[in-house]
């Protein structure tokens, strides 16, 4: 095993020279002083969207927005395959830059790694220039929210209704954020979204309280149809709401029973000589009723980037694909208990996955020059078995980025442990259908860390398609250097 992490990480190191010295043949400082214009720039923050409350439309009192200052802001030139021609950082009071000439994206964002998953929005802004010869070239950028605002919204009924409940929140590309009773009053986060996503789908399943009975609902998001695009492109902000279903009423359209075809209406009826007893007026109520619902209801407001609009408006939703109807029907009518079946019955609260480990909720901190290092794992319960396991890295290196890009931690869902067997040398490799894992950066693995900000976000998905993800987050440094 050694072995082969030793083969792994040589040409892992060999794949970041490489990179280091293509780096420095293509962008090292070997520019042509004839061929180069100057750029002079001017960058703004508008927190419109995350400055508006978005709890009630109701709300009139609107703050104002307090102006956000770009000051340290990273400044890209982007050539036209998103590569990184040069960067620098953003001052207020600076000179213009030396630029190539040549045709850019300027993308003007904040100088931190923008993550799946975070607690603050991340402001970013991009426009096109041209830098011509010997001219002065000015260009202007407004940074907007990258990402999408989203606060759930527990009201007192939904809480006095329900047990347990899962919420994940997908953008159907493999990102999703999730929900649970493990907080009732949460905060809002601030959710990257996929390249070319039209819909985002709200997944509930919860469990009422007394009965155990499990009810669900699964609605599709998409932009307002007088949206300058159909797709989520960040800058907006949603609020959703879920309040339990009313009982279910009786269908007006219902036909009623049809009459006695042995009775003409044109004879009366002899009297029943032995009566029906006249029924109690007041029956004993069904202990079940009190706690009977129909489903879960979704209710979702927005503010939308590229509209003016400044209170939140209610957004219409669509059915999505929710298979778990037949567990409502099951639910319904439960078969009755056998007096000391108790033990035998499956705990509810078990079925959806669940994740523990201290780094879920803190940043690991690594230092190369300590002796031991800490202990980075997330431990998972997986009642239903194992389907899937993947894996998304970030990382604040470029190089060790590249790495990562080309292992397939950086594109689309990331690596999935349960079919890359050959990443065997990296970690312990989850098994299928495994009712338990622990996903656990190795010594070696985090000793291979560059110096600076890593992430790892983790997603289990069991049989039943129910997934819960969370990000380890590692900060390395080096005491010894200082």
């Amino acid at each position: 095993m050694k072995i082969r992490n030793t083969i792994l990480f040589a040409m892992m190191a060999m794949f970041g020279l490489a990179s280091c010295e293509m780096k420095e043949e293509l962008w090292g400082n070997k520019t042509n002083p004839d061929e180069v214009g100057l750029l002079n720039v001017g960058v703004a923050v508008s927190s419109f969207v995350n400055d508006v409350p978005v709890s009630t439309k109701a709300n009139a009192d609107i703050p104002v927005s307090s102006p956000i200052s770009a000051e340290g802001y990273k400044i890209e030139l982007l050539n036209a395959d998103g590569s990184t021609a040069q960067s620098f950082i953003y001052e207020s009071d600076m000179e213009p830059v030396e630029v190539p000439a040549g045709d850019y994206t300027l993308y003007a964002h904040m100088d931190e790694e923008f993550k799946d998953e975070m607690d603050e929005p991340y402001y970013g802004g991009r426009e096109s220039i041209s830098i011509k010869k010997g001219i002065t070239t000015e260009a202007s950028v407004t940074c907007k929210m990258e990402n999408t605002k989203i606060q759930i919204n527990y009201p007192d009924t939904f809480l006095q209704t329900f047990k347990t409940w899962t919420i994940v929140i997908t953008d159907n590309k493999g990102n999703s954020v999730t929900f649970t009773q493990a907080d009732v009053n949460p905060d809002a986060i601030y959710w990257r979204i996929g390249e070319d996503v039209k819909t985002i789908t709200v997944n509930v399943t919860a469990t009422v309280k007394g009965t155990g009975e499990r009810v669900s609902d699964s609605r599709n998001i998409s932009k307002p149809a007088d949206s300058d695009s159909e797709y989520w492109l960040g800058n907006d902000a949603l609020t959703i709401t879920v309040v339990p279903g009313d009982e279910t009423p009786v269908d007006p359209d219902q036909p009623a029973e049809p009459d006695d075809p042995d009775t003409d209406p044109d004879i009366p009826e002899d009297p029943d000589p032995t009566p029906d007893p006249e029924p109690d007026p007041t029956p004993d109520p069904d202990p079940d009723d009190s706690s009977t619902v129909s489903g879960i209801e979704i209710k979702v407001e927005g503010i939308f980037g590229d509209k003016a609009e400044d209170v939140a408006v209610e957004v219409p939703t669509t059915p999505g694909n929710d298979d778990t109807t037949g567990d409502n029907d099951d639910t319904q009518n439960p078969e009755p208990e056998e007096p000391g079946d108790e033990e035998e019955q499956p705990d509810e609260d078990t079925q959806a996955p669940t994740l523990s480990g201290e780094y879920l909720t803190k940043t690991a901190q690594i230092d190369k020059a300590a002796e031991t290092l800490p202990k980075i794992k997330i431990d998972m319960n997986v009642p239903n078995g194992i389907k899937s396991v993947e894996v998304k890295a970030t990382t604040s290196d470029e190089v060790l980025g590249g790495i990562f890009k080309e292992m397939g931690f950086m594109t689309g869902d990331g690596v999935d442990l349960v079919t890359e067997t050959d990443l065997g040398g990296l970690f312990s490799l989850p098994e299928l259908k495994s009712t338990s894992y622990t996903f656990e950066l190795r010594s070696d693995i985090a000793e291979f860390l560059t110096i600076g900000n890593h992430s790892f976000t983790v997603k289990v998905t069991d049989q039943e398609d129910l997934s819960i993800s969370g990000t380890l987050k590692i900060e390395v440094t080096d005491s010894s250097a200082k």
